[in-house]
């Protein structure tokens, strides 16, 4: 199980990081928010992965995940493993 509380980390996206919140309740993941960007480039990309369809697939988590195990978002791929890359790593921490 994973340590409940919560979590902020980032990943590089195509030009600036993603910063991902990462809420952990009874052992799991409940929940996944990402941070706005002050990239003025990244800005479009990062809101389509905000897209609460794309962020609930990481709900119910206790170990990392595969890209391949996650529907990215169309137009947004970069953006989109950066917080999977994100999320993992916190997994990763919250393992511990």
């Amino acid at each position: 199980d994973l340590k409940d509380g919560t979590y902020e980390n980032f990943s590089m996206g195509m030009n600036a990081p993603v910063t991902v919140v990462v809420t952990v309740e009874n052992g799991v993941v409940s929940s996944v928010t990402v941070q706005d960007s002050a990239n003025e480039y990244d800005a479009p990309y990062v809101q389509k992965v905000q897209d609460e369809a794309f962020l609930s697939q990481f709900a119910g988590l206790t170990a990392a995940v595969q890209e391949q195990d996650i529907d990215l978002v169309s137009g947004a791929t970069v953006s989109g493993r950066a917080v999977l890359r994100a999320v993992d790593l916190v997994i990763d921490h919250a393992d511990q």
